[in-house]
C-alpha cells in the first residue's frame, strides 16, 4: 500500500472523553517540525489545554522530548512557539520549571566551550549554548514575574465576573502574554560590566592529585550576561574560550603580596567546583567586577534582560568552533552600594530591597533558589565523598548531612506536578549509607516527609503558597463561583474573553490593558443594568502571601485562603474536538511531505535519523490508552498491579527472612516511634539515593519508554508486572533516583548467609510452608520475568548482572541500571550477551518449572500478549526514540548512531508477520535465550572482575 499522508495522526489528537492526546501531538510535532504554521498551532493548543489535569501529566511525561526538540531545533524553524509553550507551562507549575531547568542545565553543560578538567569542549555548539543560557534566564523570569495579571482575574473570579471555565481561559491568555514578553523583552543595556581582567583557571576541587596541571595567568575579556560569564581571548577572532555559570557562585577579595587587586571566584562546573583567580589593574575595577559577581550570582533575571533579538545577531558572528567577534569592551565600574561580601541579608530581605522585587516575586524566587540549592548541596556530598577512602564514607556521609540545611517549605522533586506535596521535615539521623564503587559514591538518605492535609498535589500547594496576591478573605469555595443566580452576563464579557484568548502572538496585549482593568478593578459593562451584584465585601484583614525563608514574618492574623484550583477537569464536546482536528487537518495538507535532512552534525552521523513517514507494509493501529496510567507514585511503598491480590501474605513471610534485612514497614515503625515529627499529620518516610559523576539522562529516558511499556500493558490486561520508579537528572553528571522497597539484589542474596544456595530453594524456603503462597510466588516470578525479557529484547538492555537485577518480597523481579540499551554493551562491539534475547539462566527455568508447567506456560503467554502490544505501539516508541537521538549525547546513540538502532529496533519487532505468527516467534526466542550461554558466561566474569556473585 503507499505510504500515508504525514499528517495521519493529525485526527486522531483527542481521546474519546475530548482529551487532549500528548501522545499524538508529541509525534506530529516531530514529524512535522519544518511545518511552522502547524506548530505554532499544535503549541497553542497545548498551552490552551495544559490547566486540565490529564493533559499536564502527559506534558511532564514527554518534557524529554519537548525539551529536546526546542533545544536542538534548527535556527530557521519555529523553535520560537515551542519555547513559549514551555514558559506557559512554566508559570502553571513551578515543578515543570525545576524539571525543565535541570533539564538544560545538563545541555547546557554539554556544548560549554569548555569541560569540568579545562580542556576544551569537542561538542561545543555555540547556538545551543547561547540558546540553553537564554532559556535557563527565560524559565526564571517566568518563575519570578508571571501571571501579570493573575490578582485581578482572581479577583474578578470571587466577584462573580468570569466563572470557572472563563477565569481558566484567561489565565492561559495571560500565561501566553507573559511568556511572550518575558522571554522577548530586550533590555536597553545589554550587560551590567565588561572589561579585561589577569585570570589563572584552577582544578576542580575534588579532582585527584594525578590530573593536576599547572596553570598561567593570561590577559582576557570579560562580560557578564544572562547570569553567565563570558571569558573570550585576547586575539584577533576574539574567540570564546569559557563561559562560568554564575547561578550560586562565591566571589570573594583575598588578600595576595603579588597581585593588591586580587579575587577569586568558585562556581560550579558540571557538577563540580572550580575556582578561578583573577585580578584587576586597579581597585575601582576590582570593586565593581566584586559587586556585580556578587550581585548575579544569587540575583534573579530582569524582566527585560536577556538575549532576544541579540541572540540572533550573536548567532551570526559566532561561528561552531566558538570564533567570532566579541562586543567592545569597557572598564568595569564600582557601584555605589558596598560590595556583597561586606554585608549580610537573608535571602528574601536582600530579593525585596536589593533587586526590587515585591514580596511574592521574592518568595517565589527564593523558594526556586533554595530548592535547587538543596538538591545541588546532596549531590555535591556525594561528589566530596567519592575522594575519600570507603572505610570513612558512611561516618563522613552522617556528618556531612548535618550541614544540609533544608529550606521552608522543601519537597523531594521526584515527583508529578499533579502528586500530593509532601513537606521534607528533616533528614533521618543515622539511616543512610555510602555505596562503594569505582569511580563515584551513590549515597542513600533517608528522609521524614508529610504530606499535605487533603492530599493537595504540588502545583497546587505551590501556587496556594507562592502565586500572586491573594485576594480579600471571604470567598469559602472558589471552585464554584460563578455569575449570580438571575443575572445576566455583562455585555461584551464573552468577546472580550474570545478576543484575549484568540490574540496571536503578534498581537497579543496586555489582559488588563483589553478588559480595561486597573489594580483588581472589574471591568465597567456599557449598560449597567446588567452587571451583577457585587458581593459585600468582608471586613477583615486582607490576605498576604505566608511567610518564607528567613525574611520578615507576616502579622500573625493572616492565613492562607483557597485559590481556584490550578487544574480543570473538562469533558471536551465532540464539536470542538472535531473543529480543531479539522483545522489542523486543513494544515497539515499544506505539507507535500516532510523533507528529510540531508545536513549532518559535526560528528558526521545523518542527524535526521529513520524515516518514520516510510510506514511498513502492514501497519498495526495504535492503542488508545492513558500512558500514565498505573504509574508508582514516589510515595507508594509497592506497586499494586493486577495478581497482587495475596501479595500481602507472601511479602510478611519473605521480610521475616533474614536476607531481605529491615523491612521497609518495620524501618518506617522504629523511626516514626523516634521522630520529634511522629505528631505531624501525613508523616511517611521515604529514601532516595543521590549520585555525582554519573549521567543518568539516558536512564531517564530509558525509564519513560519502560513506564509507557507497563501502561500498554496494562490497559491491554497483559499478565505482565514491572516495577517503574522515578529517576531525576540535575546536570550532566549528577542526579537522584528512588529506592525499590523490600527488595535485594541477586547477588546480595546469593551472598546472604541464609541462602540455601539455589533460586528454586530460596522460593520454597521462603513460602512453601503453603502451597497457595509458594504458587503465587511463583506466578510473581513468571509475570516479572516475561515483562522484563521483553524490554530486554526490545530495547536490548545489556550489562544484565546480578548486581543490576533484584528480587522483592512477593516474589518479583526488578531490574535497575540502564546504562548499557540500544547495541552498546560493556565490551562495546563485542559483549557475551549482544546476541542474546534476554537473560533466561538455567537457575530461572528452574523457578518457572518444565515447559509444560503452568507457571512456565504464564511465562510464556504473557511474552505473546506483551509482543502483540508492544507491536502495536512501534511508532510511538520509534518515535520518542529518534527525537532522543537527534543530536543526542546519549552513549548508546554516541556509539552506534542514531539510524541503526532504530531500524535494528523494527526489525525486532518483525512487524512483517501477523499476530498469528508471533507465539512461534516467541518459542524461537524462549528456545535461543535457555541455550545461550553469553549470559552464564558473563556471570562468570562479573564474578571474577567484580566479586558479584553468579
Amino acid at each position: 500500500p503507499p505510504p500515508p499522508p504525514p499528517h495521519s495522526h493529525v485526527e486522531t489528537l483527542f481521546t474519546s472523553t475530548g482529551a487532549l492526546d500528548m501522545r499524538e501531538v508529541t509525534l506530529v510535532l516531530w514529524k512535522n517540525r519544518e511545518n511552522a504554521n502547524l506548530v505554532q498551532v499544535l503549541t497553542e493548543m497545548m498551552g490552551k489545554f495544559s490547566d486540565e489535569k490529564t493533559v499536564f501529566d502527559a506534558m511532564e511525561f514527554y518534557l524529554p522530548q519537548l525539551a529536546h526538540m526546542l533545544i536542538h531545533m534548527e535556527h530557521d524553524l519555529p523553535s520560537s512557539a515551542l519555547e513559549n509553550f514551555a514558559l506557559i507551562a512554566c508559570q502553571q507549575s513551578i515543578h515543570l520549571a525545576l524539571q525543565l531547568e535541570w533539564i538544560v542545565t545538563g545541555a547546557l553543560e554539554d556544548y560549554a566551550p569548555e569541560d569540568p578538567l579545562g580542556e576544551a569542549n569537542p561538542n561545543f555548539n555555540a547556538r545551543y549554548f547561547r540558546r540553553c543560557a537564554k532559556l535557563l534566564q527565560d524559565i526564571e523570569r517566568c518563575v519570578v514575574y508571571g501571571n501579570f495579571q493573575n490578582p485581578t482575574l482572581e479577583d474578578m473570579y470571587r466577584r462573580g465576573y468570569v466563572n470557572k471555565k472563563e477565569f481558566s481561559e484567561l489565565e492561559i491568555a495571560d500565561r501566553r502574554y507573559a511568556a511572550i514578553q518575558l522571554s522577548s523583552a530586550k533590555s536597553a543595556k545589554r550587560t551590567d560590566v565588561r572589561g579585561d581582567l589577569w585570570c589563572k583557571r584552577g582544578d576542580p576541587e575534588r579532582e585527584e592529585e594525578r590530573t593536576r596541571r599547572k596553570h598561567k595567568w593570561m590577559l582576557r575579556s570579560f562580560e557578564i550576561r544572562d547570569r553567565m560569564l563570558f571569558c573570550y581571548r585576547k586575539d584577533k577572532k576574539h574567540s570564546l574560550k569559557r563561559a562560568v555559570n554564575l547561578d550560586n557562585a562565591e566571589v570573594k577579595i583575598v588578600h595576595n603580596d603579588e597581585f593588591p587587586y586580587y579575587f577569586e571566584l568558585r562556581a560550579d562546573t558540571g557538577g563540580t567546583t572550580v575556582t578561578y583567580y583573577l585580578h584587576a589593574e586597579t581597585k575601582q575595577e576590582m570593586d565593581g567586577w566584586v559587586t556585580a559577581l556578587n550581585q548575579w550570582s544569587g540575583a534573579p533575571p530582569q524582566p527585560g534582560e536577556g538575549l532576544a533579538q541579540e541572540e540572533e545577531d550573536d548567532e551570526k558572528k559566532v561561528d561552531d568552533d566558538g570564533a567570532g567577534d566579541a562586543p567592545e569592551f569597557k572598564a568595569a565600574e564600582a557601584a555605589d552600594t558596598p560590595p556583597e561580601h561586606e554585608r549580610r541579608e537573608s535571602q528574601v530581605d536582600r530579593y525585596l530591597h536589593t533587586f526590587k522585587l515585591t514580596p511574592e516575586q521574592a518568595a517565589r524566587y527564593a523558594f526556586y533558589h533554595q530548592q535547587r540549592g538543596f538538591v545541588r548541596a546532596l549531590t555535591n556530598i556525594c561528589e566530596d565523598l567519592r575522594f575519600v577512602e570507603v572505610p570513612k564514607r558512611d561516618g563522613l556521609l552522617v556528618e556531612a548531612l548535618k550541614t544540609v540545611v533544608i529550606p521552608d517549605p522543601c519537597y523531594l522533586p521526584l515527583c508529578k506536578s499533579s502528586d500530593a506535596w509532601a513537606r521534607v521535615l528533616r533528614i533521618t539521623p543515622g539511616d543512610h549509607h555510602a555505596f562503594s564503587t569505582r569511580a563515584r559514591c551513590p549515597c542513600l538518605v533517608t528522609f521524614e516527609v508529610a504530606l499535605e492535609e487533603d492530599f493537595v498535589d504540588v502545583a497546587n500547594f505551590l501556587h496556594q503558597r507562592f502565586g500572586a496576591p491573594a485576594f480579600l478573605e471571604g470567598m469559602e469555595d472558589a471552585t464554584v463561583a460563578t455569575t449570580p443566580s438571575g443575572a445576566e452576563e455583562p455585555d461584551g464579557l464573552t468577546g472580550v474573553i474570545g478576543d484575549a484568548i484568540n490574540l496571536g502572538a503578534e498581537t497579543l496585549t496586555s489582559i488588563g490593558t483589553i478588559m480595561g482593568i486597573n489594580n483588581g478593578t472589574p471591568p465597567v459593562p456599557e449598560k449597567e443594568d446588567k452587571v451583577p451584584p457585587l458581593p459585600p465585601t468582608p471586613q477583615t484583614t486582607p490576605v498576604v502571601a505566608e511567610h518564607h525563608g528567613s525574611g520578615p514574618s507576616p502579622k500573625s492574623n493572616t492565613r492562607r485562603v483557597s485559590r481556584p484550583d490550578v487544574w480543570r477537569n473538562v469533558r471536551r464536546s465532540p464539536d470542538e474536538s472535531a473543529r480543531w482536528s479539522l483545522d489542523l487537518k486543513q494544515l497539515a495538507k499544506k505539507v507535500r511531505g516532510v523533507r528529510r535532512r540531508r545536513r549532518s552534525d559535526r560528528s558526521g552521523r545523518s542527524s535526521g535519523g529513520s524515516d518514520l513517514e516510510r510506514e511498513s507494509s502492514m501497519r498495526l493501529p495504535e492503542d488508545s490508552f492513558d500512558v500514565l496510567a498505573g504509574t508508582t507514585e514516589v510515595w507508594r511503598r509497592d506497586s499494586r498491579q493486577p495478581g497482587d491480590e495475596l501479595a500481602d501474605d507472601i511479602r510478611a513471610r519473605a521480610l521475616a527472612r533474614t536476607c531481605y534485612g529491615e523491612a521497609a514497614s518495620e524501618k518506617r515503625s522504629r523511626i516514626f516511634q523516634e521522630s520529634p515529627f511522629k505528631d505531624t499529620p501525613g508523616w511517611d518516610l521515604v529514601s532516595v539515593i543521590f549520585k555525582s559523576n554519573d549521567d543518568l539522562r539516558q536512564e531517564v529516558f530509558v525509564m519513560q519508554l519502560i513506564t509507557f511499556y507497563r501502561a500498554a500493558w496494562m490497559s491491554a490486561r497483559c499478565n505482565i508486572w514491572i516495577f517503574t520508579y522515578r529517576i531525576l537528572s540535575t546536570s550532566q553528571n549528577t542526579g537522584a533516583i528512588q529506592v525499590v522497597p523490600n527488595a535485594i539484589s541477586l547477588d546480595g542474596l546469593k551472598k546472604s548467609e541464609a541462602y540455601p544456595g539455589t533460586l528454586l530453594g530460596h522460593f520454597q524456603e521462603t513460602y512453601g510452608s503453603s502451597p497457595e503462597a509458594l504458587a503465587t510466588a511463583r506466578s510473581a516470578f513468571a509475570h516479572s520475568l516475561a515483562g522484563y525479557s521483553l524490554l530486554q529484547y526490545l530495547l536490548l538492555i545489556k550489562d544484565r548482572h546480578n548486581g543490576n537485577i533484584l528480587l522483592d518480597a512477593v516474589g518479583h523481579i526488578v531490574h535497575i541500571d540502564f546504562g548499557f540499551v540500544f547495541g552498546i554493551a560493556p565490551g562495546k562491539a563485542f559483549s557475551m550477551e549482544l546476541s542474546c534475547p534476554w537473560k533466561l539462566t538455567p537457575e530461572y527455568v528452574e523457578v518457572l518449572g518444565e515447559p509444560d508447567d503452568p507457571v512456565f506456560q504464564e511465562y510464556r503467554q504473557a511474552l505473546i500478549d506483551g509482543l502483540k502490544v508492544a507491536r502495536r505501539h512501534a511508532d510511538t516508541v520509534e518515535c520518542l526514540t529518534e527525537i532522543m537521538a537527534f543530536r543526542s549525547r546519549f552513549p548508546c546513540f554516541e556509539y552506534s548512531g542514531s539510524v541503526a538502532p532504530l531500524r535494528k529496533f523494527r526489525q525486532r519487532l518483525r512487524l512483517d508477520i501477523s499476530d498469528d505468527e508471533v507465539p512461534a516467534l516467541v518459542d524461537s526466542l524462549i528456545y535461543k535465550s535457555m541455550h545461550h550461554k553469553g549470559t552464564i558466561w558473563y556471570d562468570k566474569f562479573q564474578t571474577w572482575s567484580n566479586g558479584i556473585a553468579q
